[in-house]
């Protein structure tokens, strides 16, 4: 007995017919979703308007993201006791945060004990620090400590405009080939269009004004990550994270540069959609991690579920919650989650044809002013 035998194929039509009779509406236009103030989606979707989406790398047999929190150099020069539980618990990425570059005996300090090639390191570096310096600086204890720091792996979020990155950007392929340096973000706001829109002008004025100094567009794909803080919609979490991928991959073509990368996203869970509940604040962090993680983010970081930093209560939360999407749900087995569905393929594909639509027009308007 086979199934497609014993039912019988329901047409588009009969779906249409018996949801608006179901729902007592006479169009599904009325119970449209809202993406943007340019576009809406409507809530049902079938087959045969299907949009088959491919992710850059979507061969990958893996969809793996790191667990990172955060850290603050000044508490771990005085003690990394804190880092070194983190990462025996199944820490894999610690973010640490610098306000001035660590002289060397505050390296070692910072990273007693921890064994770099095991970890990702990734750095946010304050407006005072020279990113130039700080490469050295950094490179310089790997050296000392006997690590090779062509294989050690992570970030530096220094926040430095384009005119700035050379020779930083030459310094970190050079010395720090598995880093990557300019990160992107993918702005916080309402208008989820129009974030992607603005990210993909940074890229595009990066590009440009990385070429003028000599500097390729290959090279800055090479250092490229981007940033995105998870908000409470779980559809436009995962369509966004796929779009930006697609959308970077073309900006590169137009460059000439026409081979495909996984581009990672690192995201955080959003303090901003917290109430005063903690528990509460639990389920809406598992429900915008799992979002990012069906999009294909490489690190994962998630806030404390109370106000303030993490208490070591909340900081454990956060590391069990990806190890229960990891070894219970085994999200990190199943590349490119979504593929296939219907209404998430279809809401990538518009997020995408929109947001390069918008990308065209400020790229246009900005030639003319």
């Amino acid at each position: 007995m086979e199934l497609k035998n014993e039912f019988k194929p329901v047409s588009k039509q009969d779906w249409e017919a018996k949801l608006k009779a179901e729902l007592k509406t006479k169009s599904l236009e009325d119970i449209s979703w809202e993406i943007s103030p340019d576009l809406r989606m409507d809530p049902v979707q079938f087959k045969e308007d299907l949009v088959k989406i491919q992710l850059p790398f979507s061969s990958n047999d893996s969809n793996d993201w790191l667990i990172s929190a955060d850290f603050k150099a000044k508490s771990l020069i005085k003690s990394n006791k804190p880092l070194i539980k983190s990462l025996l618990l199944g820490l894999q990425a610690p973010t640490i945060t610098f306000l001035k570059t660590p002289k060397q005996a505050e390296w070692k300090n910072i990273f007693m004990d921890v064994h770099l090639n095991f970890i990702e390191s990734h750095f946010v570096l304050g407006k005072e620090v020279k990113v130039n310096t700080f490469i050295k600086s950094f490179h310089k204890f790997l050296i000392k400590v006997g690590a090779n720091p062509k294989k050690i792996k992570g970030s530096i979020d220094c926040m430095q405009e384009p005119k700035n990155y050379n020779p930083a950007l030459d310094m970190v392929c050079e010395l720090l080939p598995k880093f990557k340096l300019i990160g992107i973000s993918l702005e916080h706001k309402k208008d989820e269009i129009n974030n992607l829109a603005i990210a993909l002008s940074k890229l595009e004025e990066i590009i440009y004004k990385a070429k003028t100094i000599g500097i390729s567009p290959s090279k800055v794909r090479k250092v490229l990550f981007f940033k995105s803080e998870l908000s409470d919609n779980f559809f436009m979490n995962t369509a966004k994270i796929r779009a930006i991928k697609i959308l970077a991959q073309n900006v590169f073509e137009a460059y000439g540069i026409r081979s495909e990368y996984d581009y990672p996203v690192y995201a955080s869970t959003s303090k901003k959609s917290y109430g005063d509940d903690q528990h509460q604040n639990m389920i809406r962090s598992s429900i915008q991690a799992i979002a990012g993680i069906n999009g294909g983010i490489k690190r994962l970081n998630i806030s404390s579920t109370k106000k303030g930093a993490h208490s070591k209560f909340t900081a454990r939360v956060a590391r069990n919650l990806s190890h229960l999407l990891k070894m219970e749900s085994q999200m990190h087995l199943v590349n490119d989650p979504v593929a296939g569905s219907y209404f998430m393929d279809n809401l990538c594909n518009e997020v995408i044809e929109a947001a390069w639509q918008k990308f065209i027009e400020k790229t246009e308007k900005g030639s003319k002013t």
